[in-house]
């Protein structure tokens, strides 16, 4: 209870228990580089597609109220 769940992670990326997480820099308003946990399990959603994370949160976020999430174009 408590900790943040991360979806659709393709299969093919790195993800290993102990990884820490952090925001992107790529963000021109939001400063990268802060801490929101580290990963404590990962394993392959119900398909196989994809991987899920499991993160313990460095800090409460029990006031948070929005939350957004930024992935770059593919080059």
């Amino acid at each position: 209870k408590g900790n943040l769940i991360v979806r659709k992670i393709p299969s093919e990326a790195e993800v290993n228990v102990g990884d820490k997480v952090q925001t992107s820099p790529i963000s021109s308003i939001f400063q990268g580089g802060l801490a929101l946990g580290k990963v404590i399990k990962v394993q392959p959603d119900e398909y196989g597609l994809t991987q899920l994370a499991v993160i313990k949160p460095s800090s409460t976020f029990n006031d948070i109220s929005e939350v957004m999430v930024i992935k770059a174009k593919e080059q």
